[in-house]
């Protein structure tokens, strides 16, 4: 249809906003999330420690409607996908960058280290962009303190408090030594004395 001589966008628009309602263009798809230790192959595990590496993966697709298959989504550069480690507050937020794609998927990787801090934790993502449709993904984890034996024997920081306890440890038996073993020459003899 031509208006004015010009060719209309109704026909367009509409046919763009029906497909972008019916969700059949523009439509992004989370794959998976992971996280695990960078040397483990442990794949989501329910418990770390404070302060350990962790590394965080997000596999996402974009459909394409022309041929009806999912291909890599490349989030644009000023809508970076961003994870957030929270219990009720974000305690990090960081992007995650794309470092891998294949045929159908684009995947977002980061390693970083947790908090010194322990209690259930999330790792959420929450990412919009303009038209598209909406990432929502959370896994949920335990952050635990270290045990009394997985931290160093000696700490090498700590010297200073060794020797202090040394020094006192010392100087506590020498009194005692002291103490029980020395005898005044006046009580001595006044026992003498007494024992005549």
């Amino acid at each position: 249809m031509k208006i004015d001589g010009k060719e209309s966008g109704n026909r367009g628009l509409a046919r763009d906003l029906t497909s972008w309602v019916f969700q059949e263009s523009l439509v992004i798809k989370s794959n998976y999330l992971q996280h695990h230790a960078p040397n483990s192959s442990i794949v989501n595990p329910p418990v770390y420690r404070v302060s350990d590496p962790v590394t965080v993966s997000l596999s996402l697709s974009q459909y394409n409607p022309s041929n009806g298959d999912y291909e890599p989504f490349s989030t644009p550069q000023k809508f970076p996908v961003q994870i957030e480690v929270n219990m009720l507050d974000p305690y990090i937020r960081t992007v995650l960058p794309a470092t891998s794609s294949d045929a159908v998927s684009t995947v977002y990787t980061k390693t970083f280290t947790l908090p010194d801090h322990y209690g259930v934790f999330n790792f959420k993502i929450q990412h919009r962009v303009p038209g598209y449709t909406y990432i929502y993904e959370r896994e949920q984890f335990t952050i635990r303190h270290r045990q009394h034996n997985e931290y160093p024997r000696f700490i090498t920081s700590a010297w200073s408090y060794y020797v202090g306890w040394l020094t006192v440890s010392a100087g506590f038996l020498m009194f005692c030594g002291v103490w029980l073993w020395h005898a005044s020459r006046f009580a001595v003899g006044d026992k003498m004395k007494k024992a005549q």
